[in-house]
């Protein structure tokens, strides 16, 4: 974990907005949205704009409600155990490294397995949050439409850690009716699709092998979520956005206690497996790996234009068609060896 100094759990939301931090996808105010057990990421009470990232927790036969948002998108990304998503009219079944992606007004919901034998846990993107979702907790005041600053700080602060399994994402393409490959970007923006996060477009706009899988190019609006993975010792370009908040997540990575750098504010700091480089616009962020390869994800909402044009993927205003390819974790050497290595 990061050092206390760059920790959001220590930082208000003016400096979050104004420097960045370190977070983690294991810890950060608890609360309940749709019936489930929800701990905050990325969110307006840290000084998120753009989205909110949240992690949900379900048991054996848990069940959300049914729910649709009239203005937001959601997109969730099973990071462990298994479930169903309710979507284009049915259940459909997810597995870690899946992202099941639903415009907004398209109801869904989501359940865990009933005889399953560990929770399932799943990181969503809202976009543009959604602040009723923060009234019961008390985070949010909307007779004078104001976020509860210290209530949101001291429980981001007392916050519990919880351990989440690793090792479990993965690449499988076996739903094909529902599958983001086998639609349209007019179809998936009407009624949804199940994505992975080892299969999208390639862009060169981090300097490493890196996919877009969540894009206009595919069919989402304002939801956006890149993957790459990292050789070791190797650096993605430090950037700035000039519109997008974006929540990077480590999610793969051991070497000696740390995994790779993550740089928010002003110097590079340590970080570990499930660490989040929080940065919002405008905020100078990067990362690079030390003697191990490494994992990383960022969800970015609206998505990242500057990317795009860099990688001429948005030419004279319009996108260009999503592809999916397969990234491959042979690309990266040591990668497979290390996941053997630490799984348990």
């Amino acid at each position: 974990m990061a050092d206390e100094q760059f920790q959001a759990r220590f930082r208000t939301r003016e400096e979050i907005r104004s420097f960045g931090a370190i977070g983690n996808l294991q810890d950060g105010a608890e609360i309940t949205t749709n019936g489930l057990h929800t701990r905050l990421i990325a969110w307006p009470g840290i000084g998120f704009q753009t989205e909110a990232v949240h992690v949900l927790t379900l048991h054996p036969a848990d069940e959300s409600d049914t729910y649709a948002y009239g203005m937001a998108e959601e997109a969730m990304l099973c990071l462990s155990g298994r479930g169903e998503v309710l979507l284009r009219g049915d259940w459909r079944a997810i597995q870690p490294g899946d992202i099941a992606y639903f415009p907004e007004t398209v109801v869904h919901a989501v359940r865990a397995a009933a005889d399953a034998t560990e929770d399932l846990v799943l990181v969503t993107q809202i976009t543009p949050p959604q602040f009723d979702l923060y009234e019961p907790s008390g985070f949010y005041n909307r007779a004078e439409a104001t976020l509860n600053q210290s209530a949101i700080f001291k429980a981001t602060l007392n916050a519990s850690h919880v351990e989440i399994p690793q090792h479990q994402m993965g690449y499988h393409d076996s739903k094909s009716k529902v599958s983001a490959a086998h639609l349209t970007p007019a179809e998936v923006r009407t009624g949804g699709a199940i994505f992975n996060v080892y299969s999208g477009t390639p862009f060169p706009g981090l300097g490493i092998p890196a996919q877009l899988v969540l894009w206009p190019g595919a069919g989402t609006r304002t939801a956006g979520f890149n993957f790459a993975l990292a050789p070791a010792r190797a650096s993605d370009r430090m950037h700035i956005h000039p519109v997008s908040d974006e929540c990077l997540i480590l999610w793969e990575g051991v070497c000696e206690g740390y995994t790779a750098h993550g740089y928010s504010g002003s110097q590079f700091v340590p970080l570990d497996t499930y660490d989040v480089i929080l940065a919002p616009c405008g905020v100078l962020h990067g990362h690079r790996s030390t003697d191990t390869p490494s994992v990383l994800g960022g969800f970015a909402s609206p998505p990242q234009l500057d990317l795009l044009l860099d990688a001429g993927l948005y030419k004279h205003g319009a996108f260009a068609p999503a592809t999916f390819e397969r990234l491959a974790t042979a690309q990266v050497p040591g990668l497979d060896e290390l996941r053997s290595a630490t799984s348990p």
